[in-house]
């Protein structure tokens, strides 16, 4: 088994290798590559980086977002993207290759590649790179950083990519297509926007009561003195900047359990950022992350695939639907955090709390249970839950990070819906045994 990065380069051209063997065996047999994955972010934006790649080669392809594997089925090539595996599928003599960042014992070393602190679609871009394919299309590479803020992997100093990651930001910046600002607070878009619309968007940090409202934005900021049409150029200064920063972390610390300096690395650190603009309305890379995952959670893996396939003509699409589901996600985040009796606490197991909330429809579950965790107020094992019409769901991104989805234990109490997904029959299922 290959696992781990060293120089966070390591596992690439192991990888490379694998996957070079899969495909000729594909060419040799003049048959199509089936590519099945999770339906998490970072397996979504992989596959969809092997999907536009194999296409552009003339390769055909059959895409499958699957919660596990069940079966091989026939005897196509088959790339396994952060799929986990049944512990009694039918895997046969077909050539496959698993690649992710959870072991599946049941696969064979020779056939994956297992990640740890980096990402699949990190991998995958490297995989694919080419001097001039990366020059032409470097969307695979900036899905990297992407992915990157979705897994937490930003961990370096001051929030800063480290490993794999780190290389693709490093190798980006080269070529002139993106840049980083350290520090700068994580409020979406400011290098480009006022402050008042970068504060009313900002959903991480989460800023109670003003968070998804921009005439509240406007006004907390003129008692504090900021004009709200200030850009990031009038937050050079320390004074300024210093303003800024007692503004957010007053508004935090009313609702946040954590201590004032533990809100510095929630406010404010490294983020990268494309080069011009353009048609791309995704330039903000963290604030990336959250449109796809929110957009996961509603609309499934199609927003995902389309924004590595189709390009910058997608982009304003995605980011509409985006700024229609924000409001919700600030009503229920404001009612989980200061309303009592909304969130309920289910389950309680080897400290561990299954944590849930009525509501008419599912949300979008992921950014809600990161923003909470942020705040204090569920755990980093917790499970969130919602119930609606009288039943448990949750989100298949949760599933798989507290690695509940590579477990048969966990799906006989459970059972996919939809893409991202998961009914549960009882709460306790989401606290392993």
């Amino acid at each position: 088994m290959l696992s781990g990065f060293i120089d966070g380069t390591a596992l690439v051209p192991d990888a490379q290798d694998r996957v070079s063997e899969l495909l000729n065996t594909a060419i040799r047999s003049k048959t199509h590559v089936r590519i099945r994955f999770a339906p998490t972010l970072d397996a979504a934006l992989a596959a969809g980086i092997v999907l536009y790649f194999l296409e552009a080669g003339g390769l055909r392809t059959i895409v499958r977002p699957e919660h596990r594997l069940r079966e091989l089925g026939r005897g196509e090539p088959t790339i396994l993207v952060g799929l986990p595996v049944a512990g009694d599928a039918e895997l046969g003599e077909a050539p496959y290759l698993y690649v992710g960042s959870k072991e599946v014992k049941r696969i064979p070393g020779s056939r994956k590649v297992v990640l740890k602190n980096a990402s699949t679609t990190a991998l995958m871009a490297q995989v694919f790179s080419h001097p001039l394919t990366s020059r032409r299309y470097p969307r695979s590479k900036y899905s990297a950083i992407i992915a990157a803020y979705s897994l937490g992997l930003d961990s370096g100093e001051q929030r800063s990519l480290t490993g794999l990651e780190k290389k693709v930001a490093e190798e980006l910046a080269k070529d002139n297509l993106v840049y980083s600002l350290k520090p700068v607070f994580f409020l979406p878009r400011l290098p480009r926007e006022t402050v008042k619309r970068a504060l009313s968007l900002s959903l991480l940090p989460y800023v109670p009561g003003v968070s998804g409202r921009v005439e509240e934005a406007e006004r907390v900021l003129e008692e504090k003195g900021i004009p709200p049409d200030a850009t990031y150029d009038y937050f050079n200064t320390p004074e300024n900047m210093a303003k800024l920063f007692e503004l957010l972390v007053g508004l935090m610390k009313n609702r946040y359990t954590r201590r004032s300096g533990e809100l510095k690395n929630l406010v404010a650190g490294e983020s990268y950022y494309l080069k011009g603009t353009g048609e791309n309305t995704l330039w903000d890379l963290r604030e990336a992350a959250l449109v796809l995952e929110v957009l996961l959670d509603t609309e499934g893996v199609a927003p995902i695939l389309s924004y590595i396939c189709m390009g910058e003509p997608a982009d304003t699409h995605l980011y509409s639907l985006y700024l229609e589901k924000l409001p919700q996600v600030a009503r229920i985040v404001e009612k989980a955090s200061g309303e009592p009796g909304f969130l309920e606490e289910l389950h309680t197991q080897k400290r561990v709390r299954v944590w849930g909330f009525k509501w008419a429809s599912r949300p979008p579950l992921t950014v809600i249970r990161k923003i909470l965790y942020s705040m204090g107020v569920v755990g980093s094992r917790d499970p969130l839950v919602v119930e609606e019409g009288g039943r448990l769901y949750v989100t298949y991104q949760q599933v798989h990070m507290l690695g509940h989805a590579f477990t048969d234990t966990f799906w006989s109490c459970a059972e996919p819906v939809d893409e991202g997904w998961v009914r549960v029959d009882r709460p306790e299922c989401l606290i392993k045994g």
